[in-house]
């Protein structure tokens, strides 16, 4: 194999491997947000996802999830080693609720050497309706409608 393809080849692999450090706070945000959408904070066999995202200890098993139809990132602030990013849910429903969940959330981040990670858990699992209806079968009048469902 020609050496300028193995060169290609190591650089593209290093650059994937340390793409995380490059991250900005609100990326790292909007990974973790994403991930949550899909339902990774719901089970303990998808949570390991986030992982690499945060800097707290694993979260309390939640006996709340609250259902979205999507969200998103406002703003970032960013001061030396701490950073804030503020992101607006389109709640859907709220099952088991406690107490109720904000619409908008502020994620406080810490630099952990080039890496920015998530300080602090945001209450409740912030889920896609549809997740919620097609997995769980907790669907909201929204989800059926997205999925073409009648009521």
């Amino acid at each position: 194999m020609d050496k300028t393809i193995i060169t290609i080849i190591l650089a593209l692999c290093l650059s994937a491997s340390s793409s995380m450090a490059e991250d900005s706070p609100s990326e790292v945000v909007r990974k973790f947000c994403q991930l949550d959408y899909e339902g990774a904070r719901l089970s303990s066999k998808t949570y390991s996802a986030i992982l690499p995202l945060i800097a707290y200890p694993a979260e309390p098993g939640w006996d709340t999830a609250v259902g979205i139809k999507g969200y998103s990132i406002k703003n970032e602030m960013i001061v030396d080693d701490a950073a804030e990013v503020v992101v607006k849910y389109a709640i859907d429903q709220i099952l088991h609720a406690g107490d109720p969940p904000r619409s908008e959330e502020k994620f406080v981040l810490v630099k952990h050497g080039h890496d920015w990670k998530i300080n602090e858990y945001i209450s409740y699992p912030r889920v896609s309706a549809i997740v919620l209806c097609n997995e769980y079968s907790q669907c909201s009048n929204w989800a059926n409608k997205s999925q073409g469902q009648s009521e």
